[in-house]
């Protein structure tokens, strides 16, 4: 899988309604209808996915429409296509992983 068109194909499998977002000459990925358990009770939410490093320390990062006050850390506020985002700080996930395995990986501080 080596076009973004492919590694779109894997995350449709899990996320139909997963799209390609340009926005900063880059291209991102839209989880519309991301399902999160975070603490007791699960939710819905809009992602956006990264799956690469822009120098700001972050290899790939995971932006949700809310913040998830129960769990993650150091959380942030990003402005990306025009829309507010917010993220935890976790690192270390590299951008050479599936979008899958990334998506999966970010979502980690959240359990």
């Amino acid at each position: 899988m080596n076009t973004d068109a492919d590694k779109l194909a894997a995350l449709k499998c899990h996320w139909p309604e997963a799209e390609l977002v340009p926005a900063d000459g880059r291209t991102y990925v839209h989880l519309p209808n991301l399902k999160v358990t975070a603490g007791a009770s699960p939710k819905t939410v809009a992602a956006l996915l990264r799956p690469w490093a822009n120098g700001d320390g972050y290899s790939t990062r995971l932006f949700f429409s809310e913040k998830f006050t129960t769990k993650g850390n150091n959380w942030n506020v990003f402005t990306i296509a025009g829309r507010t985002w917010h993220a935890c700080s976790w690192n270390g996930v590299p951008e050479t992983l599936p979008w899958l395995q990334i998506t999966a990986s970010h979502l980690t501080p959240l359990l």
